[in-house]
């Protein structure tokens, strides 16, 4: 805001970048203010008067002078408007005299209400053209302004008692930058907490965030937006925040599904968005995997039976369902280190299949442990069991036949302990 008092006239220089402002007088007095402000070419800017006091005013006249007259222009039938305190109160007509770079305003008041105090505001909406050249200085001041209150008194705008200033256009905030669920993450719970920088602003306004969460990385399907201007629950720190602070976080007010997910942020400054931020896709996954079973592919007996003297290994398949499928392990004692497994794809009732050294195995029942964990972090456990059999039943014919014979009945008596269900040795 630059405050200009003591002064009819303010001259600016206009740049395609941030200038300054400088203030005038009409006499050689010291300069009122310096200011910055952006004024680009063949964009409209805003100079707004402020005129007071005044008391009882019924009605009042004046003419803004504007130069140079062949690069400024009032661009439209909207360029006069009314602050709030005439607003409503006041109507307001001008005429504009563009060859003359003249705007004679006229306010005459309307309805019951007169205006009394000060800071009675009109602003004036001018055009700096396209072709303005780089470092032209431009002027603005009001004269002639006068007018009459409700007692009959002429009613004269001192030169010390006008403000005026330049009100650059708004420029909307930056993008936020996205920077957590990271994109491609796998996060094991639904309840999500999005992180983003706070977006640049050249104005330096405070900023609210709108988060938007969908199913589909154009947000066409199943979607939600959180403004943090119409609810802030959620938002830390509470926005608005401040232009500069150092991120914020939004965390949703009920957990996720799990699926994949996108989402994007933007802020407002309380007059316009800025553009979204990029768009970055995440998966909520909550569901351990599931291993439904461990097939020993070539055991010789009920499938989990193996003779070393012939089976000097084993092929075992491990079924899961899991979409997300990272890492799968077998562990056991009679391993000599922790076996690795590969090739894991995702989906319902998959498998991979392993090998099992049996040659420095003896008789008996192994047990081994199989691991699988997802990319959200899930794990799921399970053990197994399967048997080693390298000896045959022990025993000897106690009654043998002296001849052969078509038909021969006779007992035969085995010795020694049990060999159980057996491993096809005989």
């Amino acid at each position: 805001t630059c405050a200009i008092t003591n002064t009819v006239a303010t001259a600016l220089t206009l740049y395609s970048r941030p200038i300054h402002v400088h203030v005038k007088a009409k006499q050689q007095v010291t300069l009122g203010a310096v200011c910055d402000t952006l004024l680009t070419r063949g964009e409209p800017f805003w100079l707004e008067a402020v005129f007071g006091p005044v008391t009882g005013l019924d009605s009042l006249a004046f003419t803004l002078n504007y130069s140079p007259g062949e690069y400024l222009s009032v661009p439209d039938a909207d360029s006069v408007m009314l602050g709030p305190a005439l607003l409503g109160n006041y109507l307001a007509t001008y005429r504009l005299v563009a060859d003359s770079a003249l705007v004679h305003v006229n306010l005459k008041r309307i309805g019951a209400g007169v205006f009394s105090g000060t800071g009675a505001v009109v602003r004036f909406k001018l055009l700096a053209a396209a072709n303005t050249p780089e470092g032209t200085r431009a002027r603005f001041s009001f004269t002639n302004a006068a007018g009459r209150d409700t007692a009959g008194v002429p009613f004269v705008i001192s030169v010390r008692d006008t403000t005026a200033r330049i009100i650059p256009p708004n420029r909307p905030p930056g993008a936020p930058g996205l920077l957590w669920p990271a994109a491609g993450s796998f996060l094991p719970t639904g309840t999500v907490s999005f992180h983003a920088s706070v977006s640049p602003d050249s104005d330096r306004d405070a900023l609210h965030f709108e988060v938007e969460v969908g199913d589909r990385p154009d947000f066409s399907g199943t979607s939600q937006s959180f403004f943090s201007a119409s609810n802030a629950t959620g938002f830390q720190p509470t926005p608005p925040v401040p232009e500069g602070t150092d991120s914020v976080r939004f965390t949703l007010p009920s957990p996720m599904p799990d699926g994949a997910w996108y989402w994007r942020v933007r802020a407002w400054d309380g007059k316009a968005y800025g553009p979204y931020s990029e768009v970055w896709r995440f998966v909520v996954d909550t569901t351990p995997p599931v291993l439904d079973s461990l097939v020993f592919v070539d055991a010789v007996y009920q499938g989990r039976w193996y003779n070393p003297h012939t089976d000097t290994s084993a092929t075992a398949r491990l079924w899961y369902d899991e979409v997300y499928p990272k890492t799968g392990k077998v562990f056991a004692d009679f391993l000599s280190d922790t076996l690795h497994l590969s090739g894991l794809f995702g989906g319902q009732n998959q498998s991979v299949a392993f090998n099992l050294s049996l040659a420095h195995l003896t008789d008996g029942n192994y047990s081994l442990s199989t691991f699988l964990s997802d990319s959200a972090g899930n794990t799921t456990t399970r053990t197994h069991t399967f048997f080693v059999d390298g000896t045959p039943p022990g025993g000897y014919i106690s009654n043998a036949p002296d001849s052969i014979a078509e038909n021969v009945s006779y007992m035969i008596h085995v010795t020694g302990q049990t060999d159980g269900t057996g491993s096809g040795i005989a």
